[in-house]
Order: C-alpha cells, then structure tokens, then sequence
C-alpha cells in the first residue's frame, strides 16, 4: 500500500517523520512539502491540488495535517473524486471549532490526539461523513525524558507571521507580557519564541536573563530535559508536557477556548505573577494511573502503529 504524507509546517512534519521512519514493510511511504508553494499553500485551487497530487499516482491513500484551510479542503475533494482514502492528523489543539463541524469536504478517516476532543467530534454533523479515532501524536514516540532544572517557557505569540496572510498582532499578548517582566530573574528561564513569532527582539528585552531557544528548535527536546513548563492554555506545548511527564503551570488572565482547569492536575492554573513564580517553585506532585487520566488529552504510547495498523486495515 501506498500513502504520501503531506508535509505542511513544524509539528505535521514531525510526526511524519516519525510515521515514515517507524512505516511497516507492506506499507510504502512517500513525502512532498506545501511548502513548497511559499505564501499560496493555505490557499491552493483545485486544480494546483490536482497538479501536485497527480505526479504521485498511483496512490492508496494520502495523509495531511489540517483539512479545514482551502488547500485541505481542496485535497479532500480531489481524494474524494479520485476514490482515495484520505486521513486527517490533528497536529495541535483545536482552539477554534466553528469551521471544523461540517465543512463542505471530509476525508475518510480522522485520527485526533485525545479521548475529549473525539467525544465532541462525534458529536457534531462532521462525524456522518469520517470515522474519528483518538490515536494520540507520533510525535510524542520514543521520547528522551530527563530531570531538568530550567523552566520552559513558551509565551503566546506578540506578533504571529502568516504565510499566506497580513501578519496578525496579539493584543492580549501585548499588553499581559509586560507583566511577566523580572521572572528571569526569579526562575532559570529558557524561552521558546513560537515558531511564527515575529518579534523575538521584543522578548529578549522584556526578558533579558532569560536564555533563549532558536524559533525552529525542537519543543519536545527542550521540554523533555525541563524541570517544568510555563505556557498559555491554547498552546499545543501542555499537551507537550504530558507526554513529557512535566507539570505545566499556565499563565493568568490569557483568553482561551478552554475553560479555567481543563486539564486538571496536568496544568496548574496561576492567579498572579507572585501565584505564578509560588507554583513554578512548588513540589511535583505525582498524578496516578497517569497515562489512562491524560487519554482525555492525549492518547500517550505507541502513536505512529496504531496510525500504520488504522491505514493499511482501511484499504
């Protein structure tokens, strides 16, 4: 069996490689990069889609990282009209669920992180036209875990460079930042810049003792040799840290999709910079039966051959 996994932007391809590198005999895996279109990828016409997508026939089935874009949508309706299976892997939260509900075009087999994000799809008109499994992330496979003494922290993003798009400001980010101002002085920090941040300087003069990560370093490196881990509640970088084994403490007064304690002991919620610093120096506790309480989160184990069993049983 054939399937060419799409390449798309950081995380996608990550678990991508790890699908590849991990693929079965009797599964035969092959790579091309969206990318590769520059600032169009979000927004490639049908027939781009069929261009790019023809060159690689025959083909069984093809895997892309987000669906609910002109591009995947695109790509879903090309599977369709070529009688090609098509799997949708979530490669992040799902911050925003307007759009995911019942868009025009679904691929065959949607394979998302954790058990609550599944339960709510089920639910929606979307789960009529694809079968959802939770699967977890191949991401998270084979991790190196140490105990650190740095704290990880990833800040939402000040101003998020778009490929195919104006640039988008964070105002919230802007203004609650600032007020974060002298925990490099109180924590062994290492900040992460999103990996579309466009105003990295900014952040180097908010935090100025602050060590900090290159944009396109690896998150599941730095995160798996941290002592803890300090972000927003939409960032995909908790579900990071759970696969990790470290506790998360979540800055204050962020907007997010998510209610307040979400995640339970998997993410500590902070009140105010001191609340904050109190819990970023607190004791660990340990959370029992670990991987069966982090299922609503994420599906921790052996991703990449439940994605390879779930594709080669679909044909």
């Amino acid at each position: 069996m054939k399937i060419l996994l799409l390449r798309y932007l950081k995380v996608t391809n990550e678990a991508f490689e790890k699908i590849a590198s991990s693929a079965p005999s009797n599964l035969y895996v092959v790579q091309d990069d969206l990318a590769s279109f520059g600032s169009r990828m979000d927004v490639l016409s049908y027939e781009a889609v069929d261009d790019f997508l023809s060159k690689h026939k025959p083909l069984d089935a093809i895997m892309v990282g987000d669906i609910f874009w002109a591009t995947g949508q695109n790509i879903c309706k090309w599977c369709l009209e070529n009688k090609i299976l098509c799997f949708f892997l979530q490669h992040g939260q799902w911050i925003y669920t307007v759009n995911k509900k019942n868009p025009p075009f679904l691929p065959s087999h949607t394979l998302l992180m954790g058990e609550n994000i599944a339960n709510a799809c089920r639910k929606w008109p979307y789960a009529r036209r694809s079968r959802i499994t939770a699967v977890g992330s191949p991401r998270y496979n084979d991790l190196k875990i140490e105990p650190g003494k740095y704290v990880y922290f990833s800040p939402p993003a000040l101003l998020e460079k778009v490929p195919s798009g104006p640039n988008r400001t964070n105002s919230v980010s802007e203004k609650l930042l600032p007020r974060f101002r002298g925990l490099d002085k109180v924590c062994n920090l290492l900040i992460h810049p999103h990996y579309r941040e466009g105003k990295v300087n900014a952040l180097k003069w908010l935090f100025p003792g602050a060590q900090f990560a290159d944009v396109q370093d690896s998150a599941l490196s730095l995160i798996a040799q941290s002592g803890r881990v300090l972000t927003h509640r939409d960032s995909t970088v908790v579900l990071d840290a759970i696969a990790c084994r470290k506790q998360t403490v979540l800055i204050f007064d962020f907007p997010s999709f998510y209610p307040k304690g979400y995640f339970k002991e998997f993410a500590i919620e902070s009140n105010s910079f001191n609340d904050c610093v109190n819990k970023l120096h607190s004791n660990i506790r340990d959370i029992v039966d670990y991987e069966k309480k982090a299922a609503e989160f994420l599906i921790l184990g052996n991703a990449s051959k439940r994605i390879s069993d779930i594709v080669l049983n679909a044909v």
